[in-house]
């Protein structure tokens, strides 16, 4: 078996259970380890060292591939997911006027702020303020009032339900948010591209395993330790949301690029080839059972 590697932001994400799931990369000689680094540049980091193959999570690597890093995207696993969350005295969009939101990435914001001016409230009213963790104990930060509002996954979004905050929105209402797929480096693909497709193969196979089989997902689910009484809440979300195609369109490619650049004060034109390689996607389908 090869020993392969792949970070995340924490290890409780249900983002992650597609590449936990072991069987399809056992068949194609794989033996998957999660390592959570923290988020961000940490992520960043372990792929540019070689200290992991692969990560699960993209705001930060999308924009570092944006600036030339060597980082590229090769499969929208799940290409939906992140909703938001607030206080429960906060009942609509317009309600977030003056509001804090708890820190979140320049991609994910980019869609809440098309709501908030569809709701007619100006971007620029909503401060961001601290970090919370994506765990209980994150939204128990968000409960006692640390953030108004905060942008969140399964499973923490069953934990918020539970203690009484308000979905306000879900961002897939306003395109195609940054949530969960496979990034890896430039040098991965030029050494090791074939080794890349068979793991992009298996995990297509494991996504179509995981929509087939909702008890395999609550198992795999359980196994993070998510607490039983959020278990099938969160298999129940996040299944729909598994993509078995894996591509994103045209416009989606160029938005997350574009994005980035204002971000981060790239100079322009960034070729989406800079950032985005379906090629083994492609190949992947091909060989595909």
């Amino acid at each position: 078996m090869t020993p392969v590697w792949f970070a995340t932001a924490h290890l409780q994400l249900t983002g992650n259970i597609p590449l936990l799931n072991a069987p399809p990369f056992a068949a194609a000689g794989f033996e998957v380890h999660p390592m959570g680094p923290g988020a961000g540049q940490p992520i960043v980091n372990a792929l540019l060292q070689g200290r992991v193959e692969y990560c699960n999570v993209l705001a930060l690597p999308i924009m570092r591939a944006a600036q030339g890093q060597g980082l590229k995207f090769v499969y929208s696993y799940q290409p939906t997911g992140w909703e938001l969350w607030a206080r429960p005295e906060i009942t609509s969009l317009k309600d977030l006027a003056g509001r804090r939101l708890a820190l979140t990435s320049p991609m994910a914001r980019s869609y809440l702020d098309d709501g908030l001016r569809e709701a007619g409230v100006d971007p620029a009213s909503v401060v961001e303020g601290i970090g919370i963790q994506l765990d209980g104990a994150g939204v128990e930060q968000l409960r006692r009032g640390a953030a108004d509002a905060a942008i969140l996954m399964p499973p923490v979004t069953v934990m918020a339900e539970s203690l009484g905050l308000r979905r306000l929105a879900h961002l897939g209402q306003w395109g195609h948010p940054v949530a969960y797929g496979l990034m890896t480096t430039d040098r991965m693909l030029a050494e090791r591209r074939d080794e890349v497709v068979r793991f992009v193969r298996a995990l297509l196979s494991s996504v179509r395993a995981l929509k087939a089989d909702r008890e395999l997902a609550l198992a795999l689910v359980r196994a993070q330790g998510v607490p039983e009484e959020f278990v099938a809440g969160t298999v129940d979300i996040t299944l729909p949301q598994l993509d078995t195609d894996g591509y994103l369109p045209p416009a989606t490619q160029q938005r997350w690029i574009d994005t980035a650049a204002r971000f981060l004060g790239l100079e322009g034109p960034i070729p989406t080839a800079r950032v985005f390689d379906f090629s083994v996607l492609d190949d992947a389908h091909r060989g595909a059972q």
